[in-house]
This record gives structure tokens, sequence and C-alpha cells, in this order.
């Protein structure tokens, strides 16, 4: 792992154990459950990196089409782990005895904040693609902005008010645990990829002199696609020549992350 990403473990690490430590100490249900939510932000960043390395190796007699679908593991460890957070925090906020929130908690709110900060600003400089998960991170910052505010009423008006704070970090948490459900089932149903990629296959096609019959595509990732093409040779074309053109569109295909497979078919009469 290179020195960025292992500073980038290290911070989120940090912002984790610092606001489960400010809740403990100082008393604030939001924070302790804010740093629950960070600790599963740990575990998902450490599983994209993992099964990001995974899904990079070569394909193998087990994989024969590579092994990229493996990157979704990190996306199923993303909703376990926060799956378990929300049963932690449910199980906090059952427990309704009074208590007394401390005026450090929102001090060590904003230092988590501020780690997470330089998470953010580190996922966009890592080397390889980091942004969705920036973007991701983006939603600890609204909880910790959130825990800062109600921990800070906590402790100098009500513990009801930081006791609130938990429970709209609890919503957003399931909130957000459905939204990604919902958007993990959708990556993994062979969905086809956007539009313009059909277009910039079917102008390849094009191009090569050829004619599409059929074209059907399906993302095996969020950035690769698989499908197959049937062509028939333009005018007075021969054999050969519609062979070699089809071989160089799945060529040119590989270069916008396709896995295109171009079958000729001889029959123009039937198109």
């Amino acid at each position: 792992m290179e020195a960025s990403l292992k500073l980038l473990v290290l911070i989120a690490a940090a912002a984790g154990i610092v606001k489960i430590g400010g809740g403990l100490l100082y008393g604030s249900k939001a924070l302790f459950i804010d740093g629950l939510t960070s600790m599963a932000n740990l575990v998902a960043l450490l599983g994209i990196i993992y099964y990001h390395a995974v899904s990079r190796t070569p394909a193998d007699s087990d994989h024969h089409f590579g092994h990229g679908r493996l990157a979704y593991g990190g996306v199923a460890l993303t909703l376990l782990a926060y799956s378990f957070v929300a049963g932690l925090a449910v199980s906090e906020l059952l427990n309704t005895e009074p208590y007394r929130v401390m005026p450090l908690a929102p001090v060590y709110a904003s230092i988590g904040l501020g780690l997470y900060l330089g998470v953010i600003w580190l996922s966009h400089r890592a080397s390889w693609e980091f942004e969705s998960y920036a973007f991701f991170t983006l939603s600890e910052v609204l909880e910790s902005l959130t825990v800062i505010g109600a921990s800070a009423a906590g402790s100098y008006y009500s513990y009801l008010i930081d006791y609130a704070g938990g429970v709209a970090v609890t919503i957003y948490l399931f909130a957000e645990l459905y939204s990604s459900f919902r958007g993990f089932v959708a990556e993994i149903s062979d969905i086809t990829p956007p539009q313009r990629i059909f277009e910039e296959i079917r102008s390849m096609v094009l191009e090569e002199g050829l004619r599409v019959r059929e074209l059907r595509l399906r993302m095996v990732t969020r950035d690769q696609c698989m499908g197959e093409a049937t062509v028939t040779p333009g005018e007075s074309m021969s054999v050969e020549e519609a062979i070699r053109a089809a071989r160089r569109v799945e060529e040119k295909a590989s270069r916008i992350r396709c896995r295109l497979a171009v079958r000729v078919c001889l029959f123009r009469d039937q198109e």
C-alpha cells in the first residue's frame, strides 16, 4: 500500500477513535454514535483498498474473464459494517436514562471533523479512483456538524438535544444503508451501460465498413462493460476483410474498457 493510502487509513482510524473516546469520556450519545459510523467508514475504506487490489489481478482458471467483479466485495463489506453499527446505535438509544453532556464533547466532535476533512483531501489525491469514497465520506462531515451542534446544546441546555442528535445520525445511517443497498443491487443486476457507450461502439463498427445487426452490453463493474455484437459486412467486402474489421472493432472497444465479442453474419438479406 502506498504511503498516501496508509496515511489515509491512519487519519480515518484516528477520527473514529477521537469521536468514540470523546463520546464515552464526555457523555455524548450523539458523538459516540457518530464515532461508530466513523469506524464503519474505516472498515469500508479497508474493504475498498483490498478488493480494489484483488479485482485487478489477471484472469485465471477460475475466473476466465478476470476478477473485476470482486470490486463489489468492498461494497458488500461496507453494507455489513454499517448494518452492524446501525444495530449498536439503536441499542445505545434504547437506553433513555438521563445523562450529562460535558462541554468538551463538541471539542472532540470538532477534532473529528477536522480529521475527516483531511481524509477527503487525501482521497482526492490518491493514485487511483477514490473520488467516490471521498464523496461518500462527505456524509461523515454532515454528521459531525450535526453532532457538534447537538452536543454543544446538550451540554449547555439539556441532554435531550444531544439525544436528538444521536437519533438524527441514526436515522440518516438507515437512510444511507437503504440507498447504498438499492445502488448495490442495481449495479450487480447486469444493468446496461450509458447510451453513449452504445453510440461509440456503433460508430466504431460503421468506421470499419460494417453494419450492426445486434448489440448487447452489460456493466460488469462501475467502469467496465462486456457484451457481444453481431455485424454484417459492407457492400463488396470479403469475408476475410469483414473478420479483420471485426477484430479491429474489438480492439477499439477495449480502449473504452469494454470487452466486446464481435461476430460476423454473412447473410445480408436477413438484416
